[in-house]
């Protein structure tokens, strides 16, 4: 196990049998590979979020990470143990939380629900009594407390979801598409409750989601999936090193003058350092994408210096590095795309 990281995944690969009905009984059906290889790890208290399109894994990962299924091959260790071998010690570190809540009783009240869930736990009744009002005022549903489940929204759904994942007090919560069947304000209220403490207790989080925005808000670090297979692990930092974004410049230029603009262009094109630029022009602006190579600091300093010389034209705006999740999310999988195709 990787020195500090709760949990460590070494090598986890998973199939499936694909479903070709009656086929099967007379031959074997070909295998799905929902996982290949894939390691990485999780460290205390952080939000680490697994991202990828439909078919990548994602929740194939937080059944074994749950302890729901077994992989193929491959081991998790989570605070030291072997998920397999010490099933029964992981359960009771772990709260989940899905998309898709089919295990409410739905002619139960809120309340109803979690004393249920709370006994099957083994959680003290004096535990039970004391969290169950505490955990409800969390998620808001104080007052939908004596409600049936069956009158919930999908957002009250989710959020005693959260309650219920949280009654064990678990170190631990492992959360698929957890906010899938929310609207937006449902959503916004779900990542509110995320961001803060509950029963003054940070756990480490495992999100699994398709909201790259929603990941970007909440996580820390990420593994991003496709077709079963680790594209990158890691935080923003690295993965824009990973694609040689930190070399990278937005600005937008102004001038009264079109010859001072096209003068600045072709001076910025000078500078050994640059590596590419795209201009989109319209008098008396201009757009610029700049590339450079290594050593930033000097790269920046001469193209200021570009503009001092030329004081007629000013910089309106300038970004370092301001791709978002969703932009590169979409450069990984192109990315991986064309190593396939090659």
């Amino acid at each position: 196990m990787t020195e500090n990281a709760i949990i460590s995944a070494e090598n986890l690969t998973k199939s499936y049998p694909t479903d070709v009905g009656l086929f099967r009984i007379f031959k074997k059906a070909p295998m799905v590979h929902a996982l290949r290889n894939v390691s990485f790890n999780v460290y205390n208290e952080e939000v680490f979020g697994i991202l990828g399109p439909n078919g990548a894994g994602k929740t194939t990962l937080v059944k074994i990470l749950a302890g729901l299924i077994i992989q193929d091959s491959g081991t998790v260790n989570i605070f030291g143990k072997d998920t397999v071998k010490k099933s029964d010690f992981i359960r009771n570190r772990i709260g989940i939380i899905t998309g898709d809540e089919r295990g409410f009783y739905w002619r139960l009240t809120g309340k109803e629900n979690l004393l249920f869930f709370g006994t099957l736990s083994n959680l003290p009744p004096k535990i039970i009594k004391e969290r169950i009002p505490m955990l409800l005022d969390i998620v808001n549903l104080k007052d939908a407390a004596n409600l049936m489940f069956k009158e919930y929204s999908s957002g009250m759904k989710t959020r005693l979801q959260l309650a219920r994942a949280m009654l064990t007090d678990p170190d631990i919560l492992l959360l698929d598409e957890p906010t899938k069947s929310l609207d937006l304000e449902g959503r916004e209220k779900f990542i509110q409750l995320l961001q803060n403490p509950i029963l003054n207790k940070k756990p480490t989080v495992i999100l699994a989601t398709h909201s790259l925005s929603e990941a970007e808000r909440l996580c820390s670090r990420y593994i991003i999936l496709k077709k079963g297979e680790k594209v990158i692990t890691g935080d923003i930092t690295d993965i824009r090193k990973f694609l040689r974004l930190n070399n990278h410049i937005f600005l937008s230029i102004s001038s009264p003058e079109h010859d001072v603009v096209k003068k600045v262009i072709e001076k910025i094109k000078a500078i050994p350092a640059l590596k590419t630029i795209r201009v989109e022009s319209s008098v008396p602006h201009a757009d610029i994408n700049l590339t450079y190579s290594d050593n930033s600091l000097s790269f920046i300093q001469q193209l200021l210096n570009t503009f001092k010389e030329e004081g007629k034209c000013e910089i309106v705006s300038l970004n370092l590095n301001s791709k978002d999740l969703k932009e590169i999310m979409h450069m990984l999988l192109e990315l991986e795309k064309v190593k396939t195709d090659e």
